[in-house]
């Protein structure tokens, strides 16, 4: 593998709540110097202040992901704080507001989707690669979708999102070889965060029904879970299953697989929302 787990430099975008908070605290207690990118503030200094607390080497960069500028000053900032960095998680998105590919409002809702779950990720390489490639080499994950593959009415623009984001890493993974950088895209079914909350109340059933019906493991998954298998991961702990470029499906660190492998049901109906 391109990266080691023992110390570097980690950027993580959408580092103030769910997945992006847990990714964060749990690599700071594994070595790693962290920056974390959100847009509150005051979340993104409290985890700050926990890693700290433990002993670990954190700072905050107040990051709008969708604004190249605001990108371009994070890793920057990266760099003049740690001089060099090994690992980026691409972690921030949204889900945006249920409609129909037909509707009026769907080009509006693509293009701001597109531009903080795709173009983000285009600017984060933009910025990233020339600091991996100065490090020897790194690691870049960018976290999907289960929702890539399939059919939810009334997702359409946050779906060819993140199928989208899925074409990034396979391309991005073959660019990047040569600088012994390894691209991933985690595609995340049911976690315990805030937009499986929003999900879930969409589709009428509570988040734990809703990650029996979707997760392959029937389980809804903790944040932690994809944290640590981002660790084992990149260290080489999966070289066998997995390969730079892959699309991962996961929904704890118990169940993971080919995105191709791992279909889980498909919801056919999501009532109106309220």
């Amino acid at each position: 593998m391109a990266s080691s787990a023992t110390c570097g430099t980690a950027v993580v975008t959408g580092a103030t709540s769910g997945i992006g908070k847990a990714v964060a605290i749990y690599l700071a207690t594994q070595g790693y110097n962290v920056v974390l990118a959100g847009r509150r503030a005051a979340l993104g200094e409290e985890v700050v202040e926990t890693i700290q607390a433990a002993g670990g080497q954190a700072i905050f960069c107040q990051t709008d992901v969708s604004k190249p500028s605001d990108m371009a000053q994070l890793f920057a900032s990266a760099a003049e704080r740690f001089g060099h960095i090994t690992l980026v998680i691409n972690n921030a998105g949204a889900e945006g507001t249920p409609v129909k590919l037909s509707d009026p409002g769907a080009q509006a809702s693509y293009d701001d989707l597109m531009a903080i779950n795709v173009r983000s990720v285009l600017t984060s390489l933009e910025h990233a690669t020339p600091l991996l490639v100065a490090s020897g080499g790194g690691a870049i994950i960018n976290v999907s979708s289960g929702m890539s593959v399939m059919r939810v009415p009334e997702t359409g623009p946050y779906t060819i999102s993140k199928a989208a984001l899925d074409a990034v890493t396979r391309v991005a993974a073959v660019e990047l070889a040569e600088q012994n950088i390894d691209v991933y895209s985690l595609n995340l079914y049911v976690f315990n965060t805030e937009m499986a909350n929003r999900f879930a109340a969409r589709t009428g059933l509570s988040k734990a029904e809703l990650g029996a019906k979707l997760n392959p493991s029937g389980e809804t998954g903790r944040p932690e879970d994809v944290a640590e298998f981002i660790l084992e991961l990149i260290s080489g702990g999966h070289a066998s299953r997995f390969k730079s470029g892959d699309c991962i499906a996961l929904d704890s660190r118990k169940k993971a697989g080919l995105v191709h492998y791992a279909l889980p049901e498909t919801l056919t109906a999501v009532p109106p929302s309220s």
